[in-house]
């Protein structure tokens, strides 16, 4: 019988201010969201359960619920 570890429903927020620029379905890593915060510096969001939150060419502030997390 095997166990479940991780989390459910896990509110994820933004590391910084940024734009999205990549919003889709990924065929290793599921729904994935990608934050481009200027200077070079991008955030990779992955392993979502929705992608019903953010949308490409939206501005998010540091800090901002983006969306949930299943972990489990």
């Amino acid at each position: 019988k095997s166990k479940k570890y991780g989390y459910d429903n896990v509110t994820v927020k933004a590391i910084e201010s940024g734009i999205v620029i990549g919003v889709k379905q990924d065929p290793r890593y599921g729904y994935t969201i990608i934050i481009d915060h200027g200077q070079g510096y991008k955030s990779i969001y992955c392993n979502l359960s929705t992608l019903d939150m953010v949308f490409e060419g939206k501005t998010v502030e540091k800090g901002i619920r983006l969306f949930w997390v299943s972990l489990a």
